[in-house]
This record gives structure tokens, C-alpha cells and sequence, in this order.
């Protein structure tokens, strides 16, 4: 989900259901449905993820929940936004696990593949053009993974010419040359106390030399990238004890998927499924402490994705049965008390 301000607009890719083009208000924060960009439009295939870049919408398409098919991009033009129109929709020529994050530097774009790796797009034409294809490791940390230790591309972000990859079980990958056709991994890192238990890397963000990254029911780790090839783990907030032997990723109350820093207060946000939102404190760097909480499970509510913007945040809420329940899917909006 990502918010377009100067339209006061959200985009949310809702898988089968498209993208959902979202009004929202600077006098009145209540989330309207304006208009939805339907899965027949897409080629037929399921949204997953968004990124806006000025005036253009790309979506990845492909659910990597499902069995192994078509994947693909779209490139949406929203200089109208309530009225998107679809310019091209790119498919694969073979089939895959689906398209997760996606991530945009110096005009290439890079798509999660999940088990297959990445793809990246030059984006200086009119028309997307696949740049290259790349396999990560996937023999790290564990050689020959089955499910559900198999790595899987899901969040991704740039920063100084690295691309930051949260691999799911194979932990945080770090590239060199990323958009060159011969891309390189470059640093690894996992956390040794889950070595024995399945990872769940989600997201990525980074501020200077520090990776904040989304690991599911492990919470959040805080990571030291000041030499890429060497990431070091700095603090970890575990709250759901996922280290611990009886913990399994469907028994943890929480579910960390996207998260989203704000640089001003030093805060980080995560959506945290049944948990709803939760807010960290990572100003100092070497800890995170929470310092506020949105919902509980009580609510049977539970969220996959989130975006800030100024004093707001605004979630979004999907139906599961696992690993936790939600029975409602829509968009909520927070205020931020500062």
C-alpha cells in the first residue's frame, strides 16, 4: 500500500481483487473507495505489491501463495488518480512462485521472485524492459532446503547502490551491482538462536548503516550494514519468543509483515497480523523499545501492510484463517500522537 499525497490518495494491491484506489481527506481521515483496477486488467493475474514513483504506479502481479505460474509487472499511469489508466502489463515467459516486493534506484526497478530471486526492470523507455534475472543462494543457511526452509525473495529496498533483500528463510541478503546484468551477492546474515526453526525475513528498511528488518513471528532485528558484506546483528526485539522450542510460526500471536520508518521520531512501525500495529522506539540504535500498540487479538482483526504519511498511518486489514484470523479487510487510519 502507498500513499499519494498530492492526490490524497492510496493504492492497495488486494491480490484477486486488483488494486483499490483509496480517497482519503486532510478534513476527514475516514478511507473511501474511489475506484478499483480490476485483475482482468492485469493480465488476468493477482496484485501483491505497489511502489508509486511520480506519477506512475507499478504493481507486481503473481500470488506467491498459490501453486507456481505466470508472474509479472504493470505500469499504471495515475497523473489522474482516481481514473488509472493500465499502459503495459509485462508477464514471464515461465512460470514461478509469484512477485513479492518490489524496489526502485536510478531508474531500474527490482521485483522479488521469491524462490526464483529477483528480476529488474529498465524503466528508461516507455515500455518496462527486463534487464536481467538472478538466482540468490539458496543453499544458505541450510544446503538443499525443503519447506518450509527454502528462501524466498519478499521485501527489498536500495540504499547506496546496495540492494537489500529479506529472503524469508535465508535470512538478509545484501547485492552488489544490482542493476548491472551480472548483479553479485555480496553479505548474508541470519540469526543463529533459529537456526533450528524456520525463518521468516519479510521486509527491509534501511536508515544510514542500520537494516531494520520484518521477521514475522521473530519480531524485529536490527542490523549493522556498515560494511554490506559483513551485516552484524546489533538488537532484536523477540517479543513472541520465537527462539523458544515450543513456539511454532502458527502458534506465535504475532506476525510481523510490512514495516515503515519514520526518521524524524527515530520510530519504527510494523503491521504485526493479529497484533495489529506496534511502534518501536529505535533512537539509540542499539535497542528497540516498544512505545505504542494498535489493536489486539481480541478484535480477530489482523493487518498485512502499512504506509505513513505526516501525522497518519494507515493500515491494511485482510481475512485469514492462518497464522492468525482476520475477519475483516478494509483500510484504517491512525492518527500519530507526537
Amino acid at each position: 500500500m502507498v500513499k499519494d499525497p498530492a492526490q490524497s490518495l492510496l493504492y492497495a494491491a488486494q491480490n484477486e481483487g486488483g488494486v483499490a484506489v483509496i480517497r482519503t481527506s486532510k478534513s476527514n481521515a475516514e478511507p473511501r473507495l474511489a475506484f478499483r483496477i480490476s485483475k482482468n486488467q492485469l493480465g488476468g493475474l493477482d496484485a501483491t505489491t505497489v511502489l508509486l514513483r511520480e506519477h506512475t504506479l507499478y504493481v507486481a502481479l503473481g500470488n506467491f501463495f498459490t501453486a507456481r505460474g505466470k508472474f509479472g509487472l504493470a505500469k499504471v499511469d495515475v497523473t489522474n488518480g482516481a481514473q488509472p489508466v493500465v499502459r503495459q502489463v509485462w508477464t514471464s515467459e515461465f512460470a514461478g512462485h509469484g512477485a513479492s516486493g518490489l524496489a526502485e534506484s536510478g531508474g531500474y526497478l527490482a521485483m522479488g521472485l521469491m524462490s526464483d530471486g529477483l528480476a529488474v526492470f529498465d524503466l528508461s523507455s516507455t515500455k518496462l524492459k527486463l534487464r536481467t534475472t538472478f538466482r540468490l543462494n539458496n543453499n544458505f543457511p541450510h544446503a538443499t532446503p525443503r519447506e518450509p526452509t527454502v528462501p524466498h525473495a519478499r521485501g527489498l529496498t536500495y540504499a547506496d547502490g546496495m540492494l537489500y533483500v529479506a529472503d524469508d528463510a535465508g535470512g538478509l541478503r545484501v547485492i552488489r551491482n544490482p542493476n548491472s546484468k551480472n548483479p553479485v551477492e555480496d553479505g548474508r546474515y541470519v540469526q543463529e538462536a533459529m537456526l533450528d526453526k524456520p525463518q521468516a525475513f519479510n521486509s527491509v528498511v534501511t536508515d544510514r548503516h542500520t537494516a531494520y528488518v520484518g521477521v514475522d513471528y521473530a519480531g524485529i532485528e536490527i542490523i549493522n550494514v556498515t560494511d554490506p558484506s559483513r551485516p552484524k546483528s546489533i538488537a532484536w526485539w523477540n517479543p513472541w519468543k520465537a527462539d523458544a522450542p515450543e513456539q511454532t510460526w502458527f502458534s506465535s500471536v504475532g506476525h510481523v509483515n510490512q514495516i515503515a520508518f519514520d526518521a524524524n521520531s527515530g520510530t519504527l512501525y510494523a503491521a504485526a497480523g493479529a497484533v495489529q500495529l506496534i511502534a518501536l522506539d529505535v533512537s539509540t540504535s542499539s535497542e528497540a523499545r516498544l512505545s505504542g500498540q494498535y489493536g489486539n487479538t481480541a478484535d480477530k482483526k489482523g493487518t498485512w501492510g502499512l504506509t505513513l504519511d505526516g501525522d497518519k498511518i494507515y493500515l491494511s486489514y485482510v481475512r485469514s484463517l492462518i497464522p492468525f484470523i482476520g475477519n475483516w479487510a478494509g483500510v484504517r487510519c491512525l492518527r500519530v500522537s507526537r
